[in-house]
């Protein structure tokens, strides 16, 4: 698989597009065993006639973007005419991360405004330019299955409507994703400029040169957006360090002032008892490797979502008020998300 690459970074791949899940169909179960698998959590309905399996033990925002996948199956499978998933919908498919997953799919028409997709959703009408349409081959995950392929808004305006619509750091941990996946900034800026009267356009210009394509998850865009928001230095991402016992990678760097950063989600620990446990040791020792070459190491994780004011403080704490500049308000205020 291709990698991106900055200098002096540590290299990301892309993105990998999104796997469909696969829909249970009426009569696939007898009607009983329905009722029962729903009412314990591990079937859930998208659509008139479809119905998805779903892992109780999946942390809420996987159980919440399988939903949304499985949905927009089912709507493309129900609409007639002409029709593309756009935004984050669009952005979940080509594999983008996403900072909230929206529970019905963005649909755009461009005929028959009004009319409902097997979701029960109202869609959004809209005129797409010639260029602005792709047909993404979707991978199943039923092993007979050989693919769907699914209209959606091309990468670049994808990018660019998740830019002008979204919240700042929603459309922040998409954009990153989009770079990531081989976006230009510059090809969207001029897109962005091109839509001048356009709502949101003033945001995009505003966001789009703080995205970078070396944020490998939505927690990291979080933590660059909080700082930058709030008026310190961007962070240099992917960064190497160099300790007694090794090279280590930071999701996050300030070399002027020695302070680093790393966002801990869940995954990166691994699911078994035994993997969460080498896990932690490890980074336990790299933390201490870090501290003793006299770098700063702050960790959050989403705890500290929940509480960003915290969360500013302790950055604030670490990066000495000269390097402060003012808030940016084209990034958003700050709220717990």
């Amino acid at each position: 698989m291709a990698t991106v690459l900055t200098s002096g970074a540590r290299a990301v791949t892309p993105p990998v597009p999104r796997t469909l899940p696969a829909l249970v169909r009426p009569g696939e179960l007898a009607r009983p065993a329905l009722r029962s698998e729903v009412a314990a959590g591990r079937l859930a309905a998208v659509g008139r006639s479809a119905c998805v399996v779903v892992d109780p033990q999946l942390p809420v925002w996987q159980r919440r973007e399988r939903l949304h996948l499985a949905r927009v199956r089912a709507d493309h499978e129900a609409l007639t005419g002409e029709h593309h998933f756009a935004r984050e919908s669009a952005a979940l498919l080509y594999g983008w991360p996403v900072w909230r997953c929206p529970d019905a799919p963005i649909i755009l028409r461009t005929s028959s405004p009004g009319a409902r997709a097997a979701s029960g959703r109202r869609w959004s009408y809209a005129a797409l330019d010639v260029d602005d349409g792709f047909v993404h081959t979707a991978r199943c995950e039923h092993p007979d299955c050989e693919g769907h392929d699914l209209p959606v808004t091309a990468r670049a305006r994808t990018a660019a409507d998740c830019a002008r619509l979204l919240r700042p750091l929603d459309a922040l941990v998409v954009v990153d994703g989009a770079l990531r996946d081989g976006v230009q900034a510059n090809d969207l800026l001029a897109r962005v400029a091109a839509m001048r009267g356009a709502r949101g356009v003033r945001q995009a210009r505003a966001l789009i040169p703080f995205a970078d394509a070396l944020a490998e998850s939505a927690g990291e865009s979080w933590v660059r957006w909080l700082a930058v928001a709030h008026g310190l230095p961007r962070p240099h991402l992917q960064q190497p360090v160099d300790t007694a016992t090794g090279t280590f990678w930071l999701d996050g760097y300030w070399p002027q002032v020695r302070v680093g950063w790393e966002y801990d989600g869940l995954a990166k620990y691994g699911s078994s008892e035994d993997a969460v446990r080498r896990s932690l040791l490890a980074e336990k020792r790299r933390s201490v490797a870090v501290g003793d070459a006299r770098i700063t190491l702050l960790h959050f994780d989403t705890t500290d979502v929940a509480a960003p004011r915290r969360a500013v403080e302790r950055l604030r704490a670490a990066i000495p008020s000269e390097h402060w500049g003012p808030p940016i308000p084209a990034l958003g205020p700050m709220r717990a998300h």
